[in-house]
């Protein structure tokens, strides 16, 4: 239950930032955090928020967001 908590209070941190985030490597980072937050119960949604943190991380030459 503690577990479930924290990882809900990471994903609401994680909102927050793709809100303000400019298309920086910092917005490639949190949808590729929140993806992985979100793939075990909503699997669909994790896999848009992959590939969207791909295609910046792919226009920002960003190779550690690849």
């Amino acid at each position: 239950m503690i577990k479930l908590a924290a990882q809900n209070k990471q994903i609401d941190y994680l909102k927050i930032i793709l809100k303000t985030a400019r298309q920086t490597t910092a917005r490639v980072d949190a949808l590729s955090e929140l993806s992985q937050a979100l793939g075990q119960n909503n699997p669909d949604t994790a896999l848009i928020l992959g590939y969207q943190a791909l295609l910046l991380s792919q226009k920002l030459i960003y190779k550690l967001g690849e």
